[in-house]
């Protein structure tokens, strides 16, 4: 059961949040301005919209062990909110393994949900293989930058692959020749991570 904190959080939530159209975000450079300035309640309640967008995902997801941990993903993250909005201690660098967890988790899944469309893609499956592959790149290279670092060269160049594949689906309403290959390239880099896991505590 959350604590009775975190759910007074969410009844704060604006309603502008609530009256937003499409699947809830998961802002986690927010939620690290917020911890970092102290505003602990603001970045508690972002965590807890993050889990939202995480379980939006876990509907979609095609892979047994994928949906699996962004079920433990999400349990965390509420786990993590919780502390954060009754102030126990977290350090920035914990707050931040943990969110960069998450975003090698989604970028992950999304690659698959891109890839099992790219079997038999649809004309109305190209707009989201094009948003899954964007989507994907965005978490994944935020698992860098959100502590500051660049991301390393040989992941750099699978960005710019995924982003430009993506972009000539939306252009074109086609599918590119090396968009298989670009994709497997990049569940390659993530499957070889080390920062993929997500413990199932």
């Amino acid at each position: 059961m959350r604590n009775t904190v975190v759910v007074a959080t969410l009844l704060l939530m604006p309603a502008s949040a609530a009256a937003q159209s499409g699947p809830p975000v998961a802002d986690f450079v927010s939620v690290r301005e917020q911890f970092i300035g102290g505003q602990t309640r603001l970045a508690a309640q972002l965590l807890l919209q993050s889990t939202l967008y995480i379980r939006h995902q876990v509907g979609r997801s095609n892979d047994e062990v994928v949906g699996m941990q962004l079920l433990a993903a999400e349990s965390q993250l509420e786990k993590l909110a919780n502390a954060v909005g009754n102030g126990r201690p977290t350090s920035v660098r914990a707050l931040e393994q943990a969110l960069m967890q998450v975003d090698r988790l989604l970028a992950l899944h999304y690659v698959q949900s891109a890839s099992a469309m790219l079997v038999r893609p649809r004309d109305g499956d190209l707009p989201v293989i094009a948003n899954d592959m964007q989507r994907g790149a965005l978490h994944f290279e935020r698992s860098f930058t959100l502590d500051g670092r660049a991301p390393p060269s040989d992941a750099s160049v699978v960005l710019a692959d995924v982003r430009s594949v993506a972009t000539a689906v939306e252009r074109s309403h086609r599918i590119p020749e090396n968009a298989k290959a670009v994709l497997a390239a990049f569940k390659q880099q993530l499957t070889g991570s080390a920062v993929l896991a997500v413990s199932l505590r």
